[in-house]
């Protein structure tokens, strides 16, 4: 009796675990495409924080269509890939980990862009520009790329049981993994987490001084109409879920690639 309720467990948990995945990929997928067609209309095409939700929104597709089909398939279809291979190891680690990343970042950027603009100085909201913006995606892609090479060298195929054909791909059992234990937290949860937490304060208190002063009518027309003032809120509320959603991600992310 024991033991068929224990298998009758496994089978329930493997059911979930196959079937579940095709659902979060085509929900995941649906809506990263509709972030895209939003987010490139012509009314947003120049707003420099619908310029930063637009590349979250691609990096989060990507991370959807990469990573979310190569864990199915390490789960439940191991031999079309081949798992023993270092170099899909190291790859897959690689565009599994950075694109996440990537949109994570893309999303802070867009907090501060608000908080630039919601600013007394004009200086400051110069900086919310599109010229702005565009430059800034390509150098953040560039250097955040680059800041994961560590990734391809570091990773390696572990043989757990051949004759199972179970492989693990881990990290460096050195200082190494201390290091990217670090890495992970720092650079994936706590550095965008806080800066997302600081502008979005920032913002509430510049939005909160300008209507003091001004007064609500007039501060309808400064912050330049409906569509930033929707942008504003949206990034208000979206930072305690984007930072859970972090540690929810990237808490155990040696164990899960």
């Amino acid at each position: 009796m024991s033991s068929n309720y224990i298998l009758t467990i496994k089978y329930v948990i493997d059911q979930i675990t196959r079937f579940v995945p095709y659902i979060t990929i085509i929900a995941g997928t649906s809506g990263g495409l509709c972030n895209l067609f939003t987010f490139t209309s012509r009314q947003l095409r120049d707003n420099a924080c619908a310029f930063y939700l637009l590349f979250s929104a691609v990096f989060d597709l990507i991370s959807i269509l990469f990573g979310g089909v190569t864990r199915l398939m390490l789960d439940h279809y191991t031999n079309l890939l081949p798992i023993e291979s270092s170099w899909f190891c190291k790859l897959r680690t690689y565009l599994a980990i950075l694109p996440p990343g990537l949109a994570t970042y893309f999303l802070t950027l867009s907090a501060v862009d608000r908080c630039l603009l919601t600013s007394r100085s004009a200086n400051h909201r110069a900086w919310s520009r599109i010229k702005v913006a565009r430059r800034t995606v390509v150098i953040t892609t560039f250097i955040w790329l680059l800041s994961g090479i560590h990734l391809i060298i570091c990773y390696d195929v572990q043989v757990i049981n051949v004759n199972n054909n179970v492989f693990l791909c881990v990290p460096f059992e050195n200082i190494y993994s201390i290091f990217v234990s670090i890495y992970f937290f720092v650079c994936f949860l706590l550095t965008p987490c806080v800066i997302m937490i600081g502008s979005s304060i920032l913002t509430w208190t510049h939005i909160k001084t300008l209507q003091r002063r001004v007064g609500p009518e007039q501060f309808q027309r400064i912050a330049n109409g409906r569509t930033d003032r929707h942008l504003i809120t949206i990034m208000v509320f979206i930072t305690n879920d984007e930072c859970t959603k972090g540690y929810l991600q990237h808490g155990n992310r040696i164990v899960f690639y």
